[in-house]
């Protein structure tokens, strides 16, 4: 045991100051780096303290040690079922409720191959996980301050420090793996859309190998980035060539020409995008939750059936209580307080949509931003329709929390105050670092 704790810690401690020199150090907020990584990290041993033993986090580690064990016995048929998925005779694995085709099963195969080092410790498998997410999430900041200096620290502060975004994607979570190679994709996407130099190669391995990890956590938001991804990708290629494109009001009437296509070649590829078939998944996995959440807060939606006018007529009511329940007298533990004091803030924040009509004509915003808006609003939509528990809700929303924030704190009235505190914490900190050298 203390062997595989020297081990592990050696290996994650190297990997962290390897992403460190590649990633941070040159960078002129280098110094949110540790501060943002400890935060994470400590968020990650709270969930598996405040979760010992019980919910999906132990039960995806009990699964992958069945699975660790069934290596060290056979590793030949271990490796078979970790690339091709071939399991043994029955009996042989645990898996519990865990299905072979389900992302519950990718999750757990690296969590598995990280016991080897681990000595299948839940802790330390849960540095590992924190850290490929707080690697996303930094690269995902760094790009965006590269191509948008102006909203580094909107994202520093949504990506980094917003308390429950931190906390539901650290540890061995599935969120900690969406959100990582969410924000490796956008990273990618972004520095091969506006980027120079001869790193092209290295951002298109890292777009697909992060889009394979996207497909097989969440396949079906997978499917949306994909699509925004290309239309963006396409609208941008025809600014570039065609003078006509380059107004926004027309850029507004191309791309559902873009995004019909897309979305029509994918609903064909498989049932699970068919639009009857969506809307039947929606409705019975509102019902199955909502049986299941008796006495707790809920999303309440009026005669939700499975079409496509029922489904509209409840999305208002569905994409609200996403960012705003549950309110912060409702539920009765310390978790559903915590969420309603910061939903409060998140209404708050939302109001300062007012301040882009303060001054005249809203500014133009970049294409990504509008990519990210629709994927928000599409994602809302489908959390709300399907999720009434707004306990579970509030952890699945992280795939789409930091995104809504980030966009938030671009409002003029926000981006203004953080301007303003932006240079007055560098002067503060200049002041502290000159009296420190002096004798």
């Amino acid at each position: 045991m203390l062997f595989s704790a020297i081990l592990s810690l050696s290996i994650f401690s190297g990997l962290v100051f390897l992403f460190w020199k590649l990633a941070a150090r040159d960078l002129s907020f280098r110094h949110l780096f540790w501060p943002a990584l400890a935060f994470k990290i400590l968020c990650g041993i709270i969930i598996g303290l405040a979760y010992q033993g019980k919910y999906d986090t132990f039960l995806y580690q009990k699964a992958a040690e069945s699975l660790t064990a069934f290596g060290f016995n056979d590793f030949t048929g271990y490796l078979n079922l970790i690339f091709f998925s071939k399991l043994p005779e029955p009996g042989i694995i645990q898996l519990g409720k865990i299905k072979t085709y389900s992302n519950s099963f990718f999750f757990i195969k690296p969590l598995s191959l990280l016991n080897f080092i681990t000595g299948s410790n839940y802790f330390l498998n849960s540095l590992f996980f924190t850290l490929f997410c707080f690697a996303g999430c930094w690269y995902f900041v760094r790009t965006v301050h590269k191509f948008f200096p102006g909203s580094t620290f909107p994202a520093v502060l949504a990506f980094l420090f917003f308390p429950s975004v931190v906390f539901w994607t650290s540890g061995i979570l599935k969120e900690s793996v969406l959100l990582g190679s969410l924000c490796f994709f956008w990273g990618a996407a972004l520095n091969l859309l506006y980027g120079h130099g001869n790193r092209k190669h290295f951002w298109l391995l890292l777009l697909l190998f992060s889009g394979y990890i996207l497909w097989k956590i969440k396949f079906f938001l997978a499917a949306l980035v994909f699509c925004l991804t290309a239309a963006w990708f396409v609208l941008r290629w025809l600014q570039q060539k065609f003078p006509f494109f380059r107004k926004p009001s027309r850029l507004g009437l191309i791309l559902p020409v873009v995004l019909l296509p897309l979305a029509a070649f994918i609903q064909q590829w498989s049932e699970s995008f068919d639009i009857q078939f969506f809307f039947r998944r929606l409705v019975s996995n509102y019902n199955t939750l909502q049986k299941l959440s008796t006495g707790r807060p809920v999303i309440r939606l009026e005669n939700f059936e499975p079409t496509f006018f029922s489904a509209l007529a409840n999305v208002p009511e569905a994409v609200l209580s996403v960012f705003y329940r549950p309110f912060f007298w409702e539920g009765n533990n310390l978790l559903y307080r915590l969420a309603g004091i910061e939903n409060l803030v998140l209404l708050v924040l939302s109001l300062g949509i007012f301040s882009v009509f303060y001054k005249g004509r809203p500014k133009q915003i970049p294409g990504f931003y509008f990519v990210l808006l629709v994927y928000i609003f599409i994602m809302a939509t489908i959390f709300g329709l399907s999720t009434p528990n707004l306990g579970s809700l509030n952890r699945y929303r992280s795939a789409i929390l930091p995104f809504f924030i980030f966009l938030l704190l671009q409002l003029p009235v926000w981006k203004n105050m953080l301007i303003r505190f932006n240079r007055l914490f560098f002067r503060q900190a200049a002041n502290v670092a000159n009296r420190m050298r002096k004798p």
